[in-house]
């Protein structure tokens, strides 16, 4: 078998549609080629999966009589070859055949170790993805009781997204400030109003008349206990 440069695949890759070398978008959506080349792919291909599977059908879920496989070196379609033929002559303990189009058939061989290396790699990119974020909702002291509702359940859907939350009170201009206890008492009843779906994650801060109450959400906070 012959190896194939990286400028060479580019070529191929070029002069082929993106479902011939390898797009896993173009597998699930249709796609028409006009531009005329060795292989005549002229025509529209459908969908290659059945309602049945979640995933794209693979070696015996495959009915064809007869089908076009890709290949693996010039990523253009080799001739047209019983599927029986192409299934018995690989290793499926390391390799499955998997159905890019219906109409007409076309396979492809997929190497399970490089196949399960991709999954592992987006799942990867995915985890590293930022989670987890704090969030501030904002107001006043002296809110009135419709806008803290309002405030709170805007607090409670980000608790629900897996965020952390921090509740910000702050003076309003040219409003007296509520005493120390008058506003400890005021926090105390924003706590029991979070309880429902909502716990402090740690204690709160109160420097200038600047209040801040850190929140998690009970499934959170139970996870970790």
């Amino acid at each position: 078998m012959f190896a194939v440069s990286a400028f060479a695949r580019t070529q191929c890759a070029r002069s082929l549609p993106s479902f011939v070398t390898g797009s896993s978008s173009s597998v699930h959506a249709p796609f028409k080629y006009a531009r005329n080349s060795s292989i005549g792919l002229t025509r529209s291909y459908k969908k290659a999966t059945n309602p049945k599977y979640t995933k794209p059908l693979r070696n015996s879920e495959i009915k064809f009589a007869t089908v076009q496989l890709v290949n693996q070196e010039t990523h253009r379609l080799d001739p047209s070859r019983p599927f029986a033929e192409l299934l018995d002559s690989i290793d499926l303990k390391h390799e499955y055949v998997e159905l890019v189009s219906n109409d007409p058939p076309i396979v492809k061989i997929i190497n399970r170790r490089e196949a399960n290396a991709a999954r592992k790699e987006v799942k990867e990119r995915m985890r590293m993805q930022p989670r987890n974020e704090m969030k501030e909702v904002q107001m006043t002291w002296g809110v009135a009781a419709a806008d803290l509702d309002h405030k709170l359940k805007k607090a409670e859907e980000e608790l629900e997204r897996g965020n952390r939350v921090s509740l910000v009170f702050a003076p309003r201009s040219k409003r007296p400030i509520p005493k120390p206890q008058e506003l400890q008492a005021f926090l105390d009843e924003v706590a029991e109003k979070v309880s429902t779906f909502g716990r402090e994650s740690q204690p709160r801060t109160l420097e200038k008349n600047v209040a801040v109450m850190y929140l998690n959400a009970l499934k959170r906070e139970k996870s970790t206990e």
